[in-house]
């Protein structure tokens, strides 16, 4: 896969299939292997069924498309640790966009981790020429969630009573 993205305190990186096997198994594994130091990580219920029933199977059978299929790990340089993750849901569409879910480990809340790792990746779809917007939905009340997006100049696209989905078109 090989595909990185720097960001002043954050390496980012998508899982091979074993590491994203490592990934689920939230047992310390993954951190072992990647040689960072060992903190706690969580993943939801939504996103183990996600991992399990459709990551899993389709980055076994697609390996050139791992970099929208896989989990991508955020590192802190600094601390040496994993501060979060995000993933793609799917391919980019017939139009180029592409939706994307993050999160941010428990402990390393409040930090701009978030805000920095969706500022890299923007520059990186900007650099992906199958990638002509990013989108995503926050819960309307994920104030946090929100500012990140915000932050990173995505723009409210639409909203409900639950949710508000937003859009960053990619300069090409």
């Amino acid at each position: 896969m090989n595909i990185r993205i720097e960001t002043k305190r954050l390496t980012i990186f998508p899982l091979s299939y074993d590491q994203q096997v490592d990934c689920l198994a939230c047992d310390f594994s993954l951190e072992r292997k990647l040689g960072v130091n060992l903190i706690k990580r969580t993943i939801s219920e939504p996103l183990k069924e996600v991992i399990e029933h459709i990551i899993l199977p389709n980055l076994k059978e697609n390996l050139h498309l791992a970099h929208y299929i896989s989990t991508w790990i955020i590192i802190d340089k600094i601390q040496n640790a994993i501060v979060g993750s995000f993933i793609f849901k799917g391919i980019p569409n017939e139009n180029g966009e592409i939706e994307i879910g993050y999160g941010t480990e428990p402990t390393f809340f409040g930090k701009g981790y978030m805000t920095e790792a969706v500022g890299g990746l923007v520059l990186w779809a900007e650099n992906n020429l199958e990638i002509n917007a990013l989108i995503a939905e926050t819960e309307i009340n994920n104030i946090a969630s929100q500012k990140v997006l915000i932050n990173n100049n995505f723009t409210q696209s639409n909203t409900n009573e639950e949710m508000i989905w937003w859009k960053l078109t990619t300069n090409k």
